[in-house]
């Protein structure tokens, strides 16, 4: 599973030296990048056995960043495992596109370690040669890696176990089904920690996969199953890689399965993943599914000013140009405003969100909402709430800027709002400066990308001088954009 679409910030470089040393070895026998185990012949032979019973194998496949969506990837390793936790083939591969950022925390590879792997078509014909047509594979959203490598039904797989699907659970607290990530599972079902070496690595993530499935899918136990499944759910779930990085690792979007955190805009995995979204609504309506959240969040006082703006804007949009924490628990929003009462300069006021939860619940063992600086929400009523004696303020959160107002010059009249608001914050004016040039990059305009990472650098040196990580991390995507456009790069570099 490519992890990325699953720890402070991990500072990726490797030494002048290392390189040098890489530079200078003559080019790799590939028996030495490709890594089968001792035997694998043999282990290959017992595969083709026409006599041999169903063979069961995991596959994972890392992926490195070839351009700034979720989307844009590219196949940086592999490694296939056989139902007795025997590695079978692991290799990396080398890209056949220019890698802009090899996500090290998320793949476990550094761009220096791609220079003599393997080409893509070299390792995909290695791959091939250990599937049969009665194959049953085994994986965390395996459908990604399954697509990666190219496997077809009937030829090399006849089944597809994907974990996720098998450890879903409905959740109470949220009223819809939970999926947990691959990393979740493995420590609280197998007491194993995959992100130990700091990064996820392809075989690791293999072996996990077949000895989940060993342990509690294979004997097909649905007791032992559920048991695990209200484990999973029990367990405190750690901060997902993904948004320890807030969306985004070295301006890369990584956040390809919860909409809240995806910095691109990009549909999401599992929404190209899923059933046609008429048939979607109509199987929904059918069963009585809910497709929608509703979460509250307390305001104590709103100016007079502000709520009338709201109130006679019915329809019109409000973009967020801060952090703000949301409930599902009406009760809980209520106690913020305990005491506070209704003037004539000020407003007590109780926000009520609707988000659709196939757009904003990530996959990956997420149900919270995280709505940020350039969130967009549509205001749809404001009403009394005489039960509780505030006014209620219904909005909208719209699935994501790029769908709403298209191209990128629109999204930065959008910015430049939240901007012409946020003068009197330097900490969310830095982050907005960031977006802006998120966005640019996203676009390839690397020049006003490089413009607004400059204000960014200048606004931290200003405010912010002692947030030598922070600043050390403009100065390296300052380096990139340089290098991207060929020139001046060697300078911050050395910065």
């Amino acid at each position: 599973m490519d992890s990325t679409l699953e720890n402070s910030s991990v500072e990726v470089k490797t030494s002048k030296l290392d390189a040098l040393e890489k530079d200078q070895q003559a080019v790799e026998d590939l028996n030495d990048v490709i890594q089968p185990v001792q035997n694998s012949e043999k282990s290959q032979d017992s595969v083709f056995n026409s006599n041999q019973s169903i063979q069961v194998l995991s596959i994972d496949v890392e992926c490195v960043a070839t351009g700034f969506s979720h989307l844009d990837r590219a196949p940086c390793s592999v490694a296939i495992v056989n139902d007795r936790c025997e590695i079978l083939f692991d290799s990396l591969i080398k890209p056949d596109k220019p890698v802009v950022s090899d996500l090290f925390p998320f793949t476990g590879v550094r761009k220096t370690d791609l220079h003599h792997a393997p080409s893509f078509d070299e390792v995909i014909k290695k791959v091939h040669s250990f599937f049969t047509p009665t194959t049953l594979i085994v994986g965390q959203s395996i459908m990604s890696d399954v697509n990666w490598m190219k496997l077809q039904e009937g030829v090399h797989y006849s089944t597809l176990i994907d974990l996720g699907d098998e450890f879903r659970t409905f959740d109470p607290k949220y009223g819809s089904n939970k999926y947990f990530s691959l990393a979740h599972e493995a420590e609280v079902l197998l007491k194993i920690d995959l992100n130990a070496t700091g990064s996820h690595i392809a075989r690791d993530d293999a072996k996990a996969s077949i000895k989940l499935y060993n342990k509690y899918v294979k004997d097909k136990d649905q007791s032992k199953l559920q048991q695990a499944c209200q484990a999973l759910l029990r367990a405190p779930t750690k901060i997902p890689l993904f948004r320890r990085f807030s969306g985004a690792y070295e301006k890369v979007c990584v956040s390809a399965f919860n909409r809240g955190y995806c910095r691109c805009g990009q549909p999401l995995v599992n929404e190209l993943q899923k059933t046609p979204a008429k048939k979607r609504q109509l199987i929904h309506k059918e069963q009585n599914i809910q497709t929608s959240l509703i979460l509250y969040r307390g305001q104590s006082r709103m100016s007079i000013k502000e709520f009338n703006y709201l109130k006679s804007n019915i329809g019109s949009f409000i973009l967020a140009n801060g952090f703000f924490s949301l409930t599902t628990d009406i009760q809980i929003a209520n106690s913020f405003l305990s005491g506070t009462i209704n003037t004539v300069d000020y407003k007590v006021i109780l926000f009520k969100i609707i988000v659709d939860i196939d757009k904003y619940v990530g996959y990956v063992g997420e149900c919270e909402i995280l709505f940020s600086i350039g969130s967009i929400f549509q205001i749809e009523n404001v009403d009394f709430n005489n039960e509780l004696n505030v006014w209620q303020i219904h909005i909208k959160a719209i699935e994501t800027i790029r769908k709403r107002y298209g191209n990128k010059e629109n999204i930065n009249l959008i910015f430049d709002q939240a901007m012409k608001y946020s003068n009197n914050n330097q900490y969310n004016m830095a982050i907005i400066l960031s977006n802006i040039s998120t966005i640019d990059l996203i676009n390839k305009n690397y020049e006003k990308a490089l413009e607004f990472s400059m204000n960014q650098l200048l606004w931290y040196e200003k405010y912010f001088p002692d947030c030598y990580l922070s600043i050390a991390s403009i100065y390296m995507e300052i380096s990139q954009l340089y290098d991207y456009n060929h020139s001046n790069h060697i300078f911050y570099s050395e910065k």
